[in-house]
């Protein structure tokens, strides 16, 4: 953090701020999210104890008021370089010393009354009196916590995702079966999870920080069912996690692909809110069996989606059969070469996706 930088204005500027202590690091209350606490956009805020506004509540054990003392903790944790805790340092520093300059000139001239006396430097004991600026100094600002011994720690080359983010993140990704009929989806699903916070590679490669890759690897074990939890409890990384399932259900077989197949085929929705994650599931299945090499052609697949459909979008379907028709009949009657419209797959999703946002 440069002077120039500390010009521009944080989000969380004016804010209450509080210390996370599970993730180690500054959050500010942010009334239009839920939960209202947000992340500070830098692990250190420039903002940690110029706005320290936060008392600790009983419903967030996690939160602690601000405390000078805790940017050592947030430096150790995270892994940051000597030199961004000097800067950090010394931003705070100069945030104290300009929010302070009123102390100054609040201070009432003294009447000469008042003013101590001091006999002369010959030892007459003429009394002298001191000058009225030698005595109204202020008191210098508090310096900023001293450093811990320095370390030799390697700085990371972005910040690594909360543990509430990683929890986000795999909301969406289902229970693994202990038989591993569902793997190419769930597998999927963790894949796009992993992608969400921006470190797919943790799944194949691991990481540099064993603490976040531990992190991952407990949200991946936590959408195991219990037969499955105990084959890989004792392994820490993600790495370790998906090479030990994909050695388990990795292997095709014809078995795994008619049951993907019968999965496709019975996929139903009966509810319209839920017809989002619905389409997700019908399109994720169907790559997974492209995959497995059984490909399901597009006039089958449209009557698969169009059949799991609530009965509340055949309407849509029909108007988008109608206009493609439509389409037809008049480019046939317009030229002689063109070329006839199909209705896709693609096209229906997209279709009942946009009906969905429109209720």
């Amino acid at each position: 953090m440069t002077t120039a930088q500390s010009t521009t204005l944080l989000p969380c500027d004016n804010k209450t701020h509080c210390f996370d202590k599970e993730d180690v690091r500054d959050r500010y209350y942010n009334s239009k999210r839920k939960p209202p606490w947000d992340i500070c956009k830098e692990l250190i805020c420039s903002n940690h104890y110029t706005f320290p506004h936060y008392t600790s509540h009983k419903d967030n054990t996690w939160a602690k008021p601000t405390d000078p003392d805790q940017i050592s903790r947030i430096i150790e944790y995270h892994k940051l370089s000597e030199k961004r805790r000097a800067e950090v340092e010394e931003e705070l520093a100069q945030r104290v010393q300009s929010s302070r300059p009123s102390t100054t000139v609040a201070q009432p001239t003294p009447r000469p009354s008042q003013i101590p006396i001091a006999r002369s430097a010959s030892g007459s004991g003429t009394p002298t009196q001191q000058p009225i600026a030698q005595q109204q100094q202020p008191p210098p600002p508090p310096n900023p916590p001293s450093p811990p011994p320095p370390t030799t720690v390697v700085p990371m080359a972005a910040q690594n995702p909360s543990l509430s983010d990683v929890s986000k993140a795999f909301l969406a990704v289902p229970e693994l079966r202990n038989n591993g009929t569902n793997f190419e989806l769930w597998r999927a699903r963790v894949k796009a999870a992993t992608h969400t916070i921006e470190n797919e590679a943790i799944l194949t490669t691991p990481h540099t920080d064993a603490n976040f890759d531990g992190i991952v690897a407990a949200a991946i074990q936590g959408k195991l069912q219990n037969n499955l939890f105990m084959l890989v409890n004792t392994l820490t990384t993600c790495k370790g996690i998906m090479d030990s399932l994909i050695t388990q259900f990795g292997q095709t077989t014809a078995v795994v692909t008619a049951d993907a197949e019968r999965q496709l085929f019975s996929m139903k929705c009966q509810s319209d809110s839920h017809i989002m994650k619905h389409l997700d599931d019908l399109e994720l299945q169907y790559n997974h069996l492209t995959e497995l090499v059984r490909k399901i052609d597009e006039k089958t697949y449209i009557n698969i989606i169009i059949t799991s459909l609530p009965s509340s979008y055949r309407p849509t379907i029909n108007a988008l059969s109608t206009s493609i028709d439509t389409q037809n009949r008049i480019s046939a009657v317009l030229g002689t070469n063109y070329v006839s419209v199909v209705l896709t797959s693609t096209q229906v999703i997209s279709s009942v996706r946009a009906e969905s946002l429109s209720r």
